[in-house]
């Protein structure tokens, strides 16, 4: 299988996106191409550690330090792969000398414990507004007024 590579120091795209953290979740709203990104907290860090200075060795290091856990160049490589699948890495910033391989998540890391420390980014369309007034119904014609009802006889 052949392994696709990221950058080793990315850069964060943060033009055009509106963010706003939620809870535990990063919000990301792409503004450009109407796409919502929700990150959990460890794609999140990664995102904002996105300076084009920092490294996947020392992200992870920050992430270890933070969560008080192991968080592996693999998970680090893991989430960079994913934001910029998301588009939400700089392109420039994807020089093809400095990389490192993309891997998928396997069994063995969820096994160990490791799945609340894994990055998840979560992406879905949001339709433009013009695109939203088409999917809702045409408003009804107002009613006739009712004719007046006999009065009874007496």
């Amino acid at each position: 299988m052949k392994e696709e590579l990221i950058p080793m120091q990315p850069l964060a795209r943060k033009d055009h996106c509106a963010v706003e953290v939620v809870r535990e979740e990063t919000l990301v709203y792409d503004l450009k191409t109407h796409r919502a990104h929700c990150l959990n907290p460890v794609a999140a860090m990664v995102w904002q550690s996105c300076d084009g200075k920092t490294s996947a060795a020392e992200m992870a290091r920050r992430l270890s330090g933070h969560f008080q856990a192991e968080v592996s160049e693999k998970a680090v490589g893991q989430a960079l792969a994913e934001l910029r699948e998301a588009h939400l890495l700089e392109p420039r910033s994807c020089p093809t000398g400095a990389t490192i391989p993309k891997r998928r998540m396997t069994r063995r890391n969820v096994a160990a414990g490791a799945a609340f420390l894994w990055p998840v980014v979560t992406s879905l369309t949001i339709p433009a507004a013009r695109a939203q007034r088409s999917l809702q119904r045409p408003p009804r014609p107002p009613r006739p007024p009712r004719p007046p009802r006999p009065s009874p006889a007496r």
